[in-house]
């Protein structure tokens, strides 16, 4: 013999509680049905094997009620997330986990508010999908608003100092690529018309610390894409790819004695592409932070408890 319990919805009267009953008790196999008409829940005794779920739903359907799905809601931060075809993406995938029902996630406070049955999934499964989607998903209830803080404050000193690493190489290589055609002086041994070689190998040194500064653009975007959902990064990662390989290209050809292709390097493109995006990225940061402040403050002016006048005596809720 099973026992399972049911919230029962649309009922209003004794009445109601009695249909509920009487329809559920006439399928084969069922022991017992009872009916609690002010915690609206349905107890069942029934035969396993004989009798499933479902059957009794669709009995206390036929009789004009409806029995509610069990539901959780949980809080996660989402981290990665850049613009707003991430936050899609991150909607789309937790969507399609079997078992939740609705999620929405705000790009400004970097939550997302899900509902599931926690009979059919579980916080693990809803984290998966968001790491296979490409962004990481953190059970709000294990981490504090200090420890969120800190982290903000983490991040943003790190996307700093990526910014200020990337424009000590970028500001020498855009000199140098574009120095010449604004009438600055070069100097002669990296002249791209005597010193070809000179010219690429300098301006290659000068890129690549900056593309390994950018590298979360790569690791991000490419992922992104191949799964499907491209993004700004995926963006970001093509137009510096192509700018880049490009130059390695050329590179190969002016010493293979293809002197020319000297005027085909276009390494300072993927170097000032991704210096430029840090520091965009980094104000949004700082913007998205304020607006978060912002939105905790006024959550914390609704009041935290209730004076409520029962049989006379006011109680504090």
């Amino acid at each position: 013999m099973a026992t399972e319990t049911f919230t029962i919805e649309g009922m209003s009267c004794a009445s109601c509680a009695q249909t509920v009953e009487k329809a559920v008790q006439k399928i084969k196999g069922i022991d017992t049905a009872n009916v609690n008409l002010a915690t609206e829940k349905l107890q069942v005794s029934y035969q396993e094997g004989a009798v499933d779920k479902e059957t009794i739903k669709k009995a206390v359907s036929d009789a004009g009620y409806g029995v509610a799905e069990p539901s959780v809601e949980q809080s996660f931060m989402i981290e990665g997330m850049t613009c707003a075809s991430c936050v899609q993406t991150v909607e789309k995938a937790t969507s399609q986990v079997n078992g939740v029902k609705d999620v929405s996630v705000n790009l400004a406070t970097e939550k997302m508010l899900v509902h599931f049955d926690p009979t059919i999934t579980d916080g693990q499964a809803i984290k998966q999908a968001v790491t296979d989607a490409g962004y990481k998903a953190i059970e709000e209830k294990q981490s504090s608003a200090t420890d969120d803080s800190q982290k903000k404050a983490k991040q943003l000193k790190k996307m700093w100092q990526r910014f200020l690493i990337s424009i000590i190489f970028t500001a020498p290589l855009l000199y140098l690529s574009m120095g010449e055609m604004l009438g600055a002086p070069i100097p002669s041994f990296l002249d791209p018309m005597t010193h070809g070689r000179t010219f690429a190998l300098a301006q290659l040194v000068l890129t690549l610390p900056v593309i390994f500064m950018g590298r979360s653009f790569y690791t991000n975007g490419f992922r992104s894409l191949f799964k499907g959902h491209p993004n700004m990064d995926s963006l970001v990662a093509l137009g510096t790819s192509a700018a880049f390989l490009y130059s390695i290209y050329s590179t190969v050809m002016i010493f293979t004695g293809h002197a020319h292709f000297a005027m085909n390097l276009y390494y300072e493109s993927a170097a000032v592409i991704l210096t430029l995006i840090t520091l965009g990225k980094y104000f949004e940061a700082v913007s998205k932070g304020k607006t978060s402040e912002a939105i905790k403050k006024l959550m914390d002016l609704a009041p935290k408890t209730a004076h409520v006048i029962r049989d006379g005596q006011e109680v504090e809720l």
